[in-house]
């Protein structure tokens, strides 16, 4: 008898179906590993957007000399600054803005997040100082429509001016 080398098709056969099985499974914990990426970032930007602007609002917050409001979702500040006056602080469109004076009024945040419910509120105990608190919401403009990917989150702050009234 002469003995033949290789393998027979049972044996190749078996290969492939294991390669294959090895090979589906890679990409499913690829998948997975690719959507929690996706998740934290979007975690991330809502996070990052918010602590942006909360910073930059308590920061003319404390720097102002004088505070007022003009409605609940209005911010006017006075400063000693006079080119800078009035700083006013709004929400339209989904963006948060910031106007100095009479220069353009500019977004706060990016295209990829909305800002919506802006509320503030005059917290003011004494006469000397102003105190203001404000909340917002950051929601995630989710483009590609998956559920998953559907993010928001409320930041609340407040400040008081360290100057006296």
């Amino acid at each position: 008898m002469s003995k033949k080398n290789g393998f027979t098709m049972i044996e190749i056969v078996f290969y492939l179906a294991i390669i294959a099985v090895l090979v589906f499974a890679s990409f499913f914990v690829l998948n997975i590993i690719n959507q929690s990426r996706l998740k934290n970032q979007i975690i991330s930007e809502v996070d990052y957007q918010g602590m942006l602007i909360s910073q930059t609002l308590a920061q003319e917050i404390r720097n102002a000399k004088s505070i007022s409001l003009d409605s609940s979702s209005e911010l006017v500040l006075q400063s000693d600054s006079i080119g800078k006056n009035p700083i006013v602080f709004s929400v339209s469109d989904g963006n948060f803005y910031i106007k100095e004076g009479s220069q353009e009024r500019i977004r706060l945040n990016n295209s990829r997040v909305s800002v919506s419910s802006l509320q503030i509120k005059d917290n003011s105990v004494s006469e000397k100082y102003g105190s203001i608190r404000f909340s917002f919401i950051i929601t995630y403009t989710n483009k590609s429509g998956l559920p998953d990917y559907n993010y928001s989150k409320s930041f609340y702050g407040s400040a008081s001016t360290r100057q006296e009234k």
